[in-house]
Parts: C-alpha cells; structure tokens; sequence
C-alpha cells in the first residue's frame, strides 16, 4: 500500500500547563496528530490522511486536534504503557526553544494558557530502578532511548500496547496495526562505549500478547551503562 511518513519537522514538546488532561505532561505534534507523554506511557492519536486537510479547516493553527475532537474525524488512539515501572519517574525537560505557544481552547477561560515553553527533549528519571528514557526526535522521527545504569535489569522493562488491531514482530521490526495505517518501530538499536568507543550490542524486540520487552541473544556487559534506541519510523496504508 501507500506509505504515510510519520516525518515532522516540528517535534517539539509542549508542555501542559491545564490547555490538556492533567495526566499529560508534554504533547507533541506527530504525522497526522499527536503523541502526548504521561507519567508511565506515550498516547498516540493518528488521523485517517484524507480527513487531516477537513481537520485543519476546523482548528486554528494554534490549536492543533486533541483527542476529544477525534469523534468527528475517522482516527485510532493507541497507547504504550511501562507496565511496572516507578509511580513516579522524574520528569523533566530540556532544550527549551526561544517561541512558546498559547492555547484558547473552548470558552472556560481558567483552561486557557498563555506563553507555554516549548522543548527539543524530555527526560523520565528512574522510570524502572536504574533506567531513564530520553524522549526526543531525530531527523524529524519521534525517538525514545532508554539508558539502563551498570547492573540495571533490562528484563524490568515491558512495554503494554493497548487500542491496536494487531501488534506483530516482522524481519525483526515491531508493527502496530491501526485503522489509519501500520505503523513501523525499527528492530532497536543497542549499544555501550567500550574503552571509548561505540559498540553495537545485539538485541531484538520479545512480544508476549501486546506486551514489549528487549532481549540480547550475545549478552552484554552489566557493569557499563548500556543504551537501547528504537525508533518510530513511519507508517503503511
């Protein structure tokens, strides 16, 4: 079929200062919607393509879609959950852009917000015991690292998709089907620095149900910090 790209020039987090549901922290546009980080899990909304050119007729440009407008549109909300991980990771964000946003949403002043920082990078702190995620684009894809500390477990982190038709490991990418499209993770990409230099550690996505974890057929060395990349590439009608 047609390939959508999920490619966004403006992959940049905007932070929630009462415009959106309290649970989110940071939102972001992403192809045909939005990707908004809560405290354990990323929401994905993704438009069907033939209705982005009606939404955009019916929103501002500074009011991008938001998930309660999905109803009149034909989209798919899926949603990633760390299953297990730390109530309360540390958020934080970084790379903060010189523009901000402001946001007139509906006719309750009190939800307004004014001059709202925008960010290149999002940091969740102990997410699991001796893990951080690092959320943050690369070539306009939507990116997340997870950095694991010496002696972290990596089998602590399971990633529970939740809303999709179909999850699926192919050629050793993860594939979640949705009603507007496949969309694409790239087999992840591990490494650690080895006497200084960057060495590629083997690792491939384990599916159990609709839950993700990591695994390393060759090991790796728990007493360095090691780095887990994958990326979210894009999508297939």
């Amino acid at each position: 079929g047609s390939a959508i790209t999920l490619n966004h020039q403006s992959i940049q987090f905007i932070q929630n200062k009462g415009q959106w549901h309290q649970n989110v922290y940071y939102r972001s546009p992403l192809g045909n919607g939005s990707v908004y980080l809560e405290n354990n899990g990323f929401t994905y909304l993704q438009l069907d393509p033939s209705d982005v050119d009606l939404a955009h007729a019916q929103s501002h440009e500074n009011h991008p879609l938001e998930i309660d407008q999905i109803t009149k549109l034909h989209g798919h909300v899926w949603r990633t959950h760390f299953d297990g991980a730390n109530e309360n990771p540390i958020i934080s964000a970084h790379n903060k852009r010189s523009e901000y946003h402001n946001y007139y949403i509906g006719q309750d002043a009190e939800k307004w917000a004014n001059n709202v920082p925008i960010f290149n990078v999002v940091n969740y702190e102990n997410l699991y015991n001796k893990i951080d995620l690092n959320v943050y684009s690369s070539n306009g894809h939507f990116k997340y690292d997870f950095i694991l500390a010496p002696k972290a477990k990596a089998s602590q982190i399971k990633m529970n998709y939740a809303g999709l038709d179909q999850i699926t490991i192919k050629d050793g990418h993860l594939f979640s089907t949705t009603s507007v499209g496949e969309f694409i993770e790239e087999a992840p990409y591990a490494y650690q620095i080895i006497d200084g230099k960057e060495m590629a550690i083997p690792c491939n996505y384990i599916l159990n149900g609709t839950t993700v974890g990591f695994e390393f057929p060759e090991g790796y060395d728990k007493k360095l910090e090691l780095a887990i990349d994958p990326i979210l590439v894009g999508a297939t009608l």
